[in-house]
């Protein structure tokens, strides 16, 4: 039986590859599909870890339908956006895409209707719209989430 520092240790060294792996993916300037249909557009390089899920995220987005028809901007608020990633407050398409991104990296994400508000209708939103993100991921806070406590803690 292996002890557990070294079994930590390798799933550490594996998680790492992994990550670089997902990173390589994203060359600038190049279009990157992910399995789940979203299109990725690294415009410029970041530096750090990719976020995980339990982060707390900041980042400055302009979201718009295909037809260039804005329906939100971060920017023009001067109010990045804060989310802890795999706590529900981002649309599903969010949450895949942000994983391929580290701070510092600004890119385009074209999202499917499936992975945002699929066939409803929302105010300035038509139902079946692809979403467009530009997005700056300014920081990530790693293992932000609160963990659930211990009995008897």
């Amino acid at each position: 039986m292996m002890p557990r520092f070294i079994l930590s240790m390798l799933l550490l060294i594996i998680a790492g590859f992994q990550s670089r792996a997902q990173i390589e993916k994203l060359k600038t300037g190049k279009e990157f599909l992910t399995p789940e249909g979203i299109k990725l557009i690294l415009q410029k390089q970041g530096k750090g870890k990719l976020l995980n899920k339990g982060d707390k995220g900041r980042l400055h987005y302009r979201g718009y339908l295909v037809d260039d028809r804005e329906f939100d901007n971060s920017r023009e608020r001067n109010q990045p956006f804060e989310f802890i990633l795999g706590m529900k407050q981002v649309i599903e398409g969010w949450y895949i895409a942000l994983q391929y991104f580290i701070p510092g990296d600004v890119a385009r994400i074209t999202i499917p209707p499936n992975l945002c508000y699929g066939d409803v209708d929302m105010p300035k939103i038509p139902a079946g719209s692809y979403f467009v993100f530009d997005i700056e991921i300014l920081e990530a806070i790693r293992d932000f989430a609160p963990k659930p406590e211990t009995p008897g803690h």
